[in-house]
């Protein structure tokens, strides 16, 4: 099963009277993991499927910035039976921007059909 790269951060909204506020939250190893297992395979209870494993897909960059934090998150969820087999980087590929198509604020006339006179 492939999933998109590991939860660092949780976002919440903390509530200050009547006022909500958003809440940045750095997950730990621990947590993350446990954010993976439900987050992604939750919808799986029930069913008897078969998980051989996770695949990360991510960028490279964050691999390199946090290794130790990977590779608790990667211990943790071999722990629990579930192991991340890999961690896929996709090719960056630049897509070259097309300009906006103009589209006209009202719609075309209908051409109107002429019938022959009836005599």
């Amino acid at each position: 099963m492939a999933v998109s790269d590991l939860p660092r951060v949780e976002h919440r909204m903390r509530t200050k009277g009547t006022e909500e506020i958003p809440h940045k939250r750095y997950l730990s190893p621990q947590q993350s993991a446990v954010v993976l297992r439900e987050r992604y395979l939750k919808f799986l209870e029930g069913h008897d499927v078969a998980v051989h494993g996770v695949v990360c897909v991510g960028h490279a960059r964050a691999r390199a910035v946090a290794p130790a934090f990977y590779d608790a998150v990667a211990q943790d969820m071999d722990d629990s039976g579930i192991p991340l087999l890999a961690r896929v980087t996709p090719p960056h590929r630049t897509v070259p921007r097309r300009p906006e198509r103009r589209v006209p604020t009202t719609a075309p006339a209908r051409p109107t059909t002429t019938r022959p006179r009836r005599s």
